[in-house]
């Protein structure tokens, strides 16, 4: 988020200049926000806004953690739908992210987390919501489907990201793929 803001000072720094002097420049476009390309094999690239490092993987689930210069640490999961148990033939976008978010959400409170919908979008292809538990177990996740993929975006370690940041962010991630 931090680069956006930086990315617009600079813009409208350079407006201003611009047009304080007696002669008119034409000003060069700003460098593209760089952005890192996460690679899920067959599944196809994922953009993430930023400069992130794959930190860890989990082949079995197909899921990936990047952090980021500020130590956030956030993971990413992007699976053909059939994968999940709970897939049935047929299944559209909207029927699909509700299950996994029921699936997912069960699967958490039988362990004892507590588990909140935070949002719902009006087109019904994500579900935002947290697991809270002792032990410092606080995540904010993105759940959807589109384009026959299950997508799961996950913040594990936000620092000092707001919720609405948190949710700002995942939400990018999941519309820019």
């Amino acid at each position: 988020m931090s680069n956006k803001i930086l990315y617009f000072l600079l813009l409208v720094s350079s407006i201003i200049l611009t047009s304080c002097g007696t002669q008119k420049k034409i000003a060069s476009a700003p460098q593209e926000l760089k952005s890192t390309k996460a690679d899920f094999g067959d599944q196809g690239i994922i953009n993430i806004p930023g400069e992130w490092v794959l930190s860890s993987e989990n082949k079995l689930t197909n899921q990936k953690f990047f952090r980021n210069k500020d130590s956030i640490l956030m993971g990413i999961t992007k699976n053909p739908m059939e994968k999940y148990s709970f897939h049935s033939v047929g299944m559209g976008d909207t029927v699909f992210t509700q299950s996994f978010y029921d699936w997912e959400s069960k699967h958490y409170e039988k362990q004892g987390l507590e588990v909140k919908m935070l949002e719902k979008s009006y087109q019904n292809d994500f579900i935002i919501w947290t697991v809270k538990g002792k032990d410092n177990v606080n995540a904010v996740l993105l759940y959807g489907g589109k384009k026959d993929h299950g997508y799961a975006l996950t913040i594990l370690e936000p620092r000092k990201l707001t919720i609405n940041q948190q949710k700002a962010f995942l939400i990018q991630v999941y519309r820019d793929n």
